[in-house]
């Protein structure tokens, strides 16, 4: 890839953009409030970053404008900011510090069906809370470890995938043993125990697994038999369905550079010899950004229907003698309607300032457009003129799609780059086109 090429340059903001929003955590404070280890409750605000591991500490301030405090398990009883509450606990944990967790990787199990355990402090997420209580973290490893509480500990749910040697699998032709998995479900046995006040909790504990939404569907199982209702249950599923739609307008310039080729090319001469100039048209549309709610509606899928264009055109003269001579003129010129469909990460800088990277797919349908090729030859005092198709085209355009942009409030700026399949439809003619916008977007 050319270095000065507009595609590699955009890849080069791209992967600094991300580079910097992976490495500089952005502060989000939310109110929220902690409990104190006198169980007293004090409101304020804390750094909510939508942890996907449980999180080793947080920042509280009491007020948004006073300084942060920092506060680990020790230190306080627990919190709570938006739908999360986390409860401080001394427990018992896999100890899995020293392999990557990927429970169906041979390479990465062993053979003994008991596992390791050393005692940690940590924030446990409530998932129930009530009657009968369950929490649950993700380790540094990212393994789902799950625990119930058996007053005043927290018991860990035990379970682990683990390797034996399968005597009734034997390569033919090879002496060695193939291995194969075994699970050490005690979870199930602790679970028929925690739940032994209602006896038909039994069957449904046999089909259970160590996953999030099958734990779930026991406990909601549970408080149906029981006939009783918990008084904290965290719905995650109904939380990460929350969708906002921003929907507005949007308007610029593209810049349209084609490029055509052929195996043929003295056939197709008229065609793919001429370097076409980039065709610069406006470019225009309606949008609609799918936020989602979670990761502090940072992510979104950003949808448009735009409209844009190009025309470009050529001339030839093959002289023999001032009586002699023909005259070639070519054009090609096309009208789009696209549908973009982008994965889009928005980053707040400050206040209301944000900058944006995004990348994704255009599908596009010629509403209206032509490609010709005419011919004047001259020989002595007689003139013919003949026009015709230059190739065979296609209606439709495929392409991908990189921008960068950032903006204020409702107003967005973007610098976008997309390479499209072209308009050919000749098997023997091979087109691409390269397309920069520079586009101004507002919302309602």
């Amino acid at each position: 890839m050319k270095t000065n090429s507009p595609l590699f340059i955009l890849l080069v903001f791209l992967s600094g953009f991300f580079y910097s929003n992976h490495t500089i955590c952005q502060k989000n404070y939310l109110p929220g409030m902690i409990i104190t280890l006198k169980n007293d409750t004090l409101k304020g605000f804390i750094d909510y970053q939508n942890w996907a591991k449980n999180p080793k500490s947080i920042s509280f301030k009491v007020s948004e404008n006073a300084s942060p405090s920092e506060y680990n398990p020790l230190g306080i009883n627990g919190f709570i900011v938006q739908t999360d509450v986390y409860v401080s606990a001394i427990v018992q944990a896999e100890d899995s510090r020293q392999m990557e967790y990927n429970p169906n990787q041979i390479k990465e199990a062993d053979y003994n069906p008991e596992i390791k355990l050393r005692t940690d402090t940590i924030f446990l997420q409530a998932m129930y809370q009530g009657s009968k209580n369950l929490y649950y973290s993700y380790d540094e490893k990212g393994k789902p470890q799950f625990y119930i509480k058996q007053w005043p500990d927290f018991e860990l749910l035990i379970y682990k995938k683990y390797l034996r040697y399968n005597e009734e699998r034997i390569d033919i032709g090879s002496p060695e043993v193939l291995n194969a998995f075994r699970e050490n479900k005690k979870f199930i046995g602790q679970l028929t125990l925690y739940f032994q006040d209602c006896p038909a909790m039994q069957q449904k504990l046999n089909n259970a697994v160590y996953e999030q939404k099958s734990l779930e569907n026991i406990f909601d199982d549970y408080y149906k038999c029981a006939k009783s209702k918990p008084s904290f249950k965290y719905d995650k599923e109904k939380l990460n369905i929350k969708l906002k739609l921003e929907y507005g307008v949007l308007a610029g310039i593209s810049s349209t550079k084609l490029l055509m080729s052929s195996s043929e090319e003295y056939m197709y001469r008229y065609t793919v010899s001429p370097d076409y100039k980039a065709s610069t048209n406006f470019s225009g549309g309606v949008l609609f950004d799918v936020v989602l709610a979670r990761n502090q509606r940072r992510w979104s899928i950003y949808n448009e229907l735009i409209y844009t264009s190009f025309s470009v055109a050529q001339h030839f003269e093959e002289v023999v003698n001032e009586d002699i001579f023909t005259l070639i003129d070519t054009k090609i010129a096309y009208s789009y309607l696209k549908w973009n469909s982008m994965l889009r990460y928005k980053y707040f800088v400050k206040n209301d300032w944000f900058m944006f990277a995004n990348s994704g797919i255009s599908l596009g349908y010629a509403i209206e457009g032509s490609n010709s090729i005419t011919i004047d030859k001259t020989v002595n005092e007689y003139n013919t003129h003949s026009e015709k198709q230059l190739f065979e085209d296609s209606k439709s355009e495929t392409g991908v799609l990189v921008g960068l942009g950032g903006g204020y409030k409702k107003i967005s700026f973007e610098a976008r780059y997309e390479r499209g399949n072209g308009i050919s439809d000749n098997n023997l003619i091979r087109s691409r086109t390269n397309r920069m916008y520079l586009l101004m977007g507002y919302r309602f």
